[in-house]
């Protein structure tokens, strides 16, 4: 077992185009004022495209909070690609959910921290590498959290959840200062999944897309 820092965390970009499609950004008071010049510029660059209503961008595709305090996350700016994480980070900062956790992360697609996998495709075996997109602290536990779209069920994402089991298992097996969980979700698992944390009833949480692909 190895530790990783958050702070080799390297830093993400994003195009404006990909943000019109499904991306958003996410950033506060804060970021402007501690993020590097070009980091202030890039941000700058997408309030005015918004303003401006070029490029297609959407209400969607950007949120500034207003209260820093729901913006738990160490990282300046919060960039995503796809819808699942979108609605995800509007779960995590809403005030309600943001006071159920110590803080989170969104992990790079890439480079940062990788679970092992393998699945078949058809007749042949199949090996990867993926980057889980969320880590959350809460007092002594970190859960470990892959989105996916509604009823993106296939054997690559059945083989993912397989293996991140039991990588969890074995990392629970190797210490006892942090519980580890992992969970495969998608929106419509969201609102319960929150509901938990805030509950402090996450022990029992199941995720409908892991039930789902189990049969």
């Amino acid at each position: 077992m190895f530790e990783i820092n958050t702070r080799e965390i390297q830093k993400s970009s994003i195009s404006i185009s990909a943000l019109a499609k499904e991306g958003a950004i996410f950033y506060d008071q804060n970021s402007l004022n501690l993020s590097e010049e070009n980091e202030t510029k890039r941000i700058e660059e997408i309030e005015q495209a918004f303003e401006e209503g070029s490029s297609g961008l959407h209400t969607a595709c950007k949120t500034k909070i207003e209260n820093s305090y729901n913006f738990k996350t160490p990282l300046n700016v919060v960039l995503v690609s796809h819808k699942p994480e979108r609605e995800f980070v509007k779960g995590l900062i809403k005030e309600e959910n943001s006071r159920a956790f110590d803080g989170w992360i969104k992990s790079k697609d890439t480079g940062f921290y990788e679970i092992d996998y393998a699945w078949r495709k058809g007749e042949h075996p199949k090996n990867g590498k993926f980057n889980p997109d969320f880590f959350i602290k809460k007092g002594d536990n970190i859960f470990i959290i892959e989105t996916k779209a509604d009823k993106d069920i296939c054997d690559e994402n059945k083989g993912k959840i397989e293996y991140a089991k039991k990588h969890i298992i074995e990392l629970n097996k190797l210490q006892n200062k942090i519980k580890y969980y992992f969970w495969m979700i998608s929106p419509s698992d969201y609102e319960s999944f929150f509901r938990k944390l805030r509950e402090d009833d996450f022990d029992n949480f199941v995720s409908k897309l892991e039930l789902e692909m189990e049969n």
